[in-house]
């Protein structure tokens, strides 16, 4: 490979795993590589000048940081051209699911010359955004303040500065602590990890005992022409909503899907009649409406489990139903896209971040699936 000093030194330099090429193509681990290093270095531009303003004091402008990533890309392909199809190809998780919208003020400013290059921007700067690393204020993006939790052996790190050497798995950046850390910073549970990311303490029996308990039917008359209603069987890239509602009495969910924004509500079936209960706004804001999709899967066995495949430090996991918000975006952080596949869907991650992902999921109620 060209380039191959300053390859090596990239990867090193942010301790990623390698796989044997049997399993990886060479083309496909120096994507990895690239993807990680280009979010460092995005993370690293929020400190920088830019043509508005001399310091960075409050951040930098929308544009600014858009502007260095189009360059930022570039030039790596530049270096490396063989991965652009990895990084540039379409991919198929721009329309294969519903996704969290991109803030307004990102879709306003000029797209990048090469159609081709925007889709990973965006991706990558939602991914960084809906995870913390850094905010809004005023049409201008802010790095965040440093915070770290520990799970097991590693130190899950957002914002701080930017020379400080640390690992990388997908966009997260991690350190591992040594044996010799004191016991007040080396957390087993997860707990403190989940509340960096905000990711709720219920699980799905929690989450479906709290809809059922609070449930005040009424019955409802709908215009069935906008209405569709939760699939109960779900399979890996089938339609999670069905214009035919389940009649055995068991609670589900529907959402009216007309002009207007779509609005939520549980629904069961009574000798034939139709009785339901509104789910608040707030509560459903985003893809939010998986959280309690996924709890009603659950209570009824129907809510598909996670595969994964290890393959040395490097773990490949498939979703076969997307995840609520949070914990989406959590996956999507600390993982790189399957090139070739969905990147909802399919990913990877390195093992000690796996456990930790792993650990967290099973505690919300999802079951794994090893493949061999």
């Amino acid at each position: 490979m060209e380039n191959s000093e300053l390859f090596l030194d990239i990867w090193r330099s942010l301790q990623l795993v390698r796989i044997p090429s049997e399993s990886e193509t060479m083309t496909e681990f120096c994507a990895r590589v690239v993807y990680s290093a280009f979010g460092r270095l995005a993370l690293a531009s929020l400190w920088d000048s830019d043509d508005e303003r001399e310091n960075n004091e409050n951040g930098i402008s929308v544009i600014h940081f858009k502007k260095r990533l189009g360059k930022l890309l570039k030039s790596y392909l530049t270096l490396f051209p063989d991965i652009k199809e990895c990084l540039c190809g379409t991919s198929e998780s721009q329309n294969a699911a519903e996704k969290d919208p991109i803030p307004e003020d990102w879709k306003a400013e000029d797209p990048f010359p090469d159609e081709k290059l925007d889709p990973l921007m965006t991706e990558i700067y939602s991914i960084y955004l809906k995870t913390g690393y850094f905010y809004h204020c005023d049409y201008r993006l802010v790095p965040a303040v440093e915070r770290s939790e520990s799970c097991g052996e590693l130190l899950l790190v957002r914002g701080g500065k930017i020379t400080r050497k640390l690992g990388m798995s997908g966009l997260g950046t991690w350190e591992e602590l040594e044996s010799s850390e004191s016991p007040t910073k080396r957390q087993e549970n997860p707990s403190k990890v989940m509340a960096m990311f905000q990711i709720p303490k219920e699980n799905h029996a929690e989450v479906f005992r709290e809809l059922e308990q609070n449930a005040n039917w009424k019955e409802m008359t709908l215009n069935d022409q906008y209405v569709e209603y939760l699939n109960l069987t779900p399979k890996q890239y089938s339609k999670y909503w069905q214009p035919a509602p389940v009649q055995d009495g068991r609670i589900s969910l529907l959402r009216t899907n007309g002009n207007s924004k779509k609005r939520y509500w549980l629904y069961r079936f009574r000798d034939g009649k139709r009785e339901s209960r509104e789910l608040p706004d707030w509560k459903m804001e985003g893809l939010e409406y998986r959280r309690i999709a996924a709890a009603i899967l659950n209570e009824y066995g129907e809510l598909p489990p996670i595969r994964y495949k290890k393959e040395g430090d490097l773990v490949f996991v498939t979703l076969n139903y997307l995840l609520p918000s949070a914990e989406q975006n959590f996956f999507k952080l600390w993982s790189w896209p399957q090139w070739k596949k969905n990147w909802e869907f399919n990913r990877s991650m390195s093992l000690g971040i796996f456990e930790i992902f792993q650990q967290i999921l099973k505690s919300r109620g999802y079951r794994f699936e090893e493949e061999k």
